[in-house]
């Protein structure tokens, strides 16, 4: 059934059992991407199955941006985590232990909790959150234009709010929120209203960039992948096709109605392949060459990965497990493409850049992931156990090491990068099948109401509250950062949540009733039936 107006909806006279008795209508709740919508006809679902809404997905975005989050206060109260230097996990020995003093003897920094908890978060935050952004995006059955318009907006409101704390600080990278009354006491830092810069050893710009570089990049990925989306999205719907996998997608390719798409995915494939040339020019004249034979590296990597994912959607739902055979083999594409060259950079340059492509494939791979949900079928959990000593291969070491920025490691050895990024694909294929069985089985409570935005504002506005704190809270400049984050998005919820409820008051008051969400059952694909058209 394909619904085209909201009036089709309500007349289809509710869905008791689900909605309520006295339900006559259904909502399409456009703010949850990571969700579906579930239809009534005639009373009825569609498919007679159950509604299954994906909660792990809100779940998994409020931790993995709160985690974020505390990095970035870790950073901010603990300048001591900069630079490039090795720093071992020497916590559990105890003060007067011989190795504790011998290892001091030789030179060795010690670290704290805090820098082993990001050592190991930072394998799986980020690429998380961008596999939960492709993942959000096909679920949400829409072109990537508006989730652009809609990031663009958020970057602009929250990059203006860090011009005017820049502009309110000393705008000197060394005046750290951490140092001694007499440095923040002198001409080198006073400011217009603080006494201390949020982002230390920067330079303005990317005072104001911070923590939108994840939007910046997001963004960039959106437009380089716009075309390969509507592509794998077209493969997905066009349900008539039958045969294999290699039968499938030669029919999509001589079809009529991708003429135009298909010129599209080509001249894709060129843009890129400029584009990331462009990239490679970006650095000293020496690293030019070599950078340049990298990007091409990347492209030739970038056409066998998007096939994988071609072949995942088109293989029949007949061959689960050959569904998510491609999904993994498009994941050691990604491996070898990315951890096989060499990147080396002081700052933010072309290497940087290019490195941190690595996420566009997880949000792809993600994408692919939510289209082939109803398809794919088990393969190592099948036999699960096997699954422990593949994560104790490629956990990280608990010693801290930049080696090139906080957010995402690049290791000087080979082996060690093969295995840091694998384990982010291992991760992010545990959280796809846990999340999906426990959701079939109706196990994941929802997200508490309030907790998505309120994690949301945390992001954006973390900045300001770290200002703000610091100002007003006596010795807040040593308040432990993960105590920061949590008084943070705490406060943020209770705010977020005040405001639903005078939403909902003000709703009350002019007669109205808060509408029932539920979501398409996971089956809904397999039936064949056409897809449902968000109003």
């Amino acid at each position: 059934y394909r619904i085209d107006s909201f009036d089709a909806i309500e007349a289809s006279g509710g869905m008791p059992g689900i909605f309520g008795p006295s339900s006559s209508n259904v909502a399409f709740n456009l703010s949850q991407s990571a969700q579906e919508v579930c239809v009534a006809v005639a009373g009825k679902l569609i498919d007679g199955g159950d509604c299954v809404r994906l909660h792990h997905l809100d779940w998994l975005r409020s931790i993995m941006v709160s985690l974020a989050v505390y990095l970035h206060c870790w950073q901010v109260l603990c300048p001591e985590g900069r630079g490039n230097a090795l720093r071992l996990d020497l916590s559990m020995l105890v003060s007067g232990d011989s190795s504790l003093e011998r290892l001091k003897e030789a030179g060795f920094a010690q670290h704290n909790n805090q820098m082993r908890w990001v050592q190991l978060g930072r394998q799986f935050v980020i690429p998380l959150l961008f596999f939960i952004n492709g993942s959000s995006l096909a679920l949400s059955r829409s072109t990537v234009w508006p989730s652009f318009k809609k990031i663009s907006i958020i970057t602009a409101v929250g990059m203006l709010c860090n011009l005017l704390i820049y502009i309110c600080g000393p705008m000197d990278g060394t005046c750290y929120v951490v140092t001694s009354d007499q440095v923040r006491t002198s001409e080198q830092c006073k400011g217009l209203l603080i006494d201390f810069v949020v982002v230390a050893d920067s330079e303005w710009l990317f005072s104001i960039l911070f923590q939108f570089w994840f939007n910046a990049f997001l963004l960039t990925f959106l437009l380089e992948d716009a075309t390969l989306y509507s592509a794998l999205r077209s493969i997905s719907d066009d349900v008539k096709m039958q045969g294999s996998a290699s039968m499938r997608l030669k029919r999509w390719l001589v079809d009529r109605r991708q003429q135009e798409l298909i010129p599209g995915v080509v001249l894709r494939w060129i843009g890129i392949g400029l584009l990331w040339l462009g990239f490679a020019v970006c650095v000293s004249a020496h690293q030019r060459a070599p950078l340049m034979c990298v990007a091409v590296w990347m492209v030739c990597f970038e056409v066998m990965f998007n096939t994988s994912l071609a072949y995942s959607i088109a293989t029949p739902a007949s061959e689960p497990g050959k569904v998510r055979l491609w999904q993994y083999a498009a994941a050691a594409l990604v491996v070898a493409q990315m951890c096989t060259p060499t990147f080396t950079w002081d700052g933010f340059d072309g290497h940087i850049v290019l490195y941190f492509h690595v996420f566009k494939q997880f949000s792809a791979l993600g994408y692919v992931m939510a289209l082939t949900r109803g398809t794919s079928g088990a393969v190592m959990s099948r036999g699960w156990p096997v699954v422990i000593p593949l994560i104790i291969f490629c956990a990280p070491s608990t010693n801290f090491f930049v080696a090139g920025v906080p957010t995402y490691p690049w290791l000087p050895r080979l082996l060690d990068r093969y295995q840091y990024t694998a384990g982010s694909f291992l991760c992010t294929f545990i959280v796809d099948r846990v999340g999906r069985v426990f959701a079939a089985q109706g196990i994941t409570s929802p997200l508490p109401r309030g907790v998505s935005t309120a994690t949301l504002l945390s992001f954006v506005f973390h900045p300001a509250f770290i200002v703000v704190w610091v100002v007003l809270v006596p010795k807040g400049r040593h308040v432990h950062p993960l105590l920061l984050t949590l008084i943070m998005v705490l406060l943020f919820v209770i705010l977020v949540r005040n405001v639903l409820e005078c939403g909902t008051r003000g709703h009350a008051a002019a007669g109205c009733r808060e509408p029932a969400i539920a979501l398409l059952p996971e089956s809904v694909d397999e039936q064949g039936i056409g897809p449902v058209q968000a109003v």
